[in-house]
């Protein structure tokens, strides 16, 4: 017996919420105290993105696989994912390099993001395998 897949906005709620979090991470005013902490590395940032943007793509291939409003989403989860992050990265970017002055906007952080989507669309091919697969009625 197949598993009745769910409404739209229900399976997508945690990607809705985890955007909404990068979205304020991205954007908020970061103050420096003019020491450098203990986990500091040039290049934190981009780990940073491409940490936050694999979970994006997790979350939100989950989201698309497990809705049943839209059938095409339902049916190329990673393709939306990805586009989605793409786009969403791109955006933050602007963003930071035209209303949120106060940050940097830097192409190689969108390209870490773009990164760690794809990693995280790899780790949902093997999770939707093993955890999500479809069985024949």
């Amino acid at each position: 017996m197949v598993p009745e897949k769910k409404g739209y906005l229900r399976p997508s709620l945690y990607a809705l919420i985890w955007a909404f979090i990068i979205f304020l991470l991205c954007n908020m005013h970061l103050e420096s105290s003019g020491a450098e902490p203990w986990y500091y590395f040039e290049g934190i940032d981009k780990v940073v993105h491409g940490g936050m943007f694999f979970v994006l793509a997790i979350l939100s291939s989950w989201g698309f696989y497990e809705q049943n409003r839209f059938g095409w989403l339902s049916r190329n989860p990673a393709v939306c994912s990805l586009l989605l992050c793409i786009l969403y990265g791109g955006l933050i970017e602007i963003l930071q390099g035209t209303i949120f002055t106060y940050r940097s906007a830097d192409w190689l952080d969108w390209a870490f993001d773009i990164g760690g989507a794809l990693l995280g669309l790899w780790v949902f091919s093997f999770l939707k395998k093993r955890y999500l697969a479809r069985k024949p009625v």
